[in-house]
């Protein structure tokens, strides 16, 4: 086996435990600079690792199915680090939460009806994922235009979602009239 092959899943969960090791930020005293490694060490992997899949042309379920699951797990958790330590306006966080909490528990049900997992990615979401990044480092490290940048990344969830919705409802029809 190609060691080449393994290494973009390597890196996707390497951040996923890296997502992971901020949760005890949440109840400890804590440096920011701590969180700020953490989170932007976890961002720039974010990019690497799919990256590095489709350069090496070593694209696998299993890094698409990783993919689904630590993205939103990481944007969650750094999400909730802003709300909780940053600044970030606790009532946009939620409110774009639970749209995206229906829409994975729209994707959650569809994918168990098609016995398939639905991990589609459009255009539109790739651009979300950026946005939500940026929004982060925007409260992160403090930056003029943060609360412009939460009301924007809010507008953009909602279109994200209802593109989303609107693109598993297409996949689902699909399967249901073969």
């Amino acid at each position: 086996m190609k060691l080449k092959q393994h290494i973009p899943n390597a890196i996707s969960t390497f951040r996923g435990l890296l997502t992971v090791s901020l949760l005890p930020l949440f109840f400890l005293p804590h440096s920011r600079i701590i969180a700020q490694v953490i989170i932007v060490s976890a961002i720039l992997l974010d990019k690497l690792d799919g990256t590095l899949a489709r350069w090496w042309k070593v694209e696998s379920e299993l890094g698409k199915r990783l993919e689904s699951i630590i993205d939103p797990f990481q944007i969650t958790v750094a999400g909730l680090y802003i709300v909780l330590f940053c600044g970030f306006p606790a009532n946009i966080f939620f409110i774009g939460l639970s749209v995206c909490g229906m829409v994975t528990l729209w994707r959650m049900i569809v994918s168990i009806r098609m016995k398939k997992l639905f991990y589609e990615k459009s255009p539109i979401s790739r651009v979300g994922a950026g946005l939500a990044y940026v929004t982060i480092f925007f409260f992160l490290f403090t930056l003029p235009g943060r609360n412009l940048m939460a009301w924007l990344m809010l507008a953009y969830t909602l279109l994200m979602c209802a593109n989303y919705a609107r693109m598993i409802s297409r996949a689902y029809k699909r399967t249901t009239t073969r």
